[in-house]
């Protein structure tokens, strides 16, 4: 004989809709003020903001945190607006409007990045010829270099490649790999980055990385 669930006459078809709404509703809500929570920062990132806001007259520029970054692992994208108050802008600008003038990416190290500008200093653009033992590992793999840029006092570089089939599936490859290790090493271990010409971008750390002092 099967196990039978019954259900009391006064609970009708539409009272347990009701009751399902009135479980259902408040786990919606505690999930979305979950998604809404804003990154957490570590103590870099947190340092990485004070140093932005230092560049700036005290209490004229607010920081709106808009995300983690699409970029950087765990790292976040944040927006620095305009405040019109009296003693700041030279007085000029409307109070009611508080106008985006940078948006920026800080990485896991405190690192901050906005378009051809780091921790504060224009990137350095080498030209060719440049020598460095990563170029030899590229032209080993087949792989054009375009163009360097580099970041961080010249720590930090960017290799921007042609479109290679090595980079152009979403998937990890032995042979993706293998080149990342293989220019880690002729890198001296230090952080780098490769973006293609289609857009791909992919951040390889090492165990080297000059990290901002900004506690000056």
């Amino acid at each position: 004989m099967e196990n039978l669930t019954l259900i009391p006459p006064s609970f009708s078809e539409k009272t347990m809709k009701k009751l399902t709404y009135l479980t259902t509703l408040p786990l919606l809500l505690f999930s979305m003020q979950i998604m809404a929570q804003p990154p957490v920062l570590n103590e870099y990132q947190d340092g990485a903001i004070k140093y932005l806001l230092s560049q700036y007259p005290d209490g004229c520029v607010g920081v709106e945190i808009t995300g983690d970054s699409s970029t950087f692992s765990q790292g976040i994208s944040l927006a620095l607006h305009e405040k019109h108050l009296p003693h700041c802008w030279g007085g000029k600008g409307d109070p009611n409007v508080s106008p985006v003038f940078m948006h920026a990416d800080i990485d896991r190290f405190g690192r901050i990045f906005k378009a051809n500008v780091s921790e504060g200093m224009r990137l350095e653009l080498l030209t060719p010829p440049w020598k460095h033992p990563t170029k030899k590992v590229f032209a080993q793999y087949g792989i054009e270099v375009l163009r360097v840029e580099l970041f961080a006092n010249n720590t930090y570089p960017i290799f921007y490649v042609s479109n290679e089939a090595l980079f152009e599936s979403s998937k990890t490859t032995k042979r993706r790999e293998a080149l990342f290790k293989a220019l880690l090493k002729a890198n001296a271990q230090w952080d780098f980055a490769i973006a293609t010409a289609s857009g791909k971008l992919y951040f390889i750390e090492g165990k080297k990385r000059k990290v901002p002092n900004l506690s000056q």
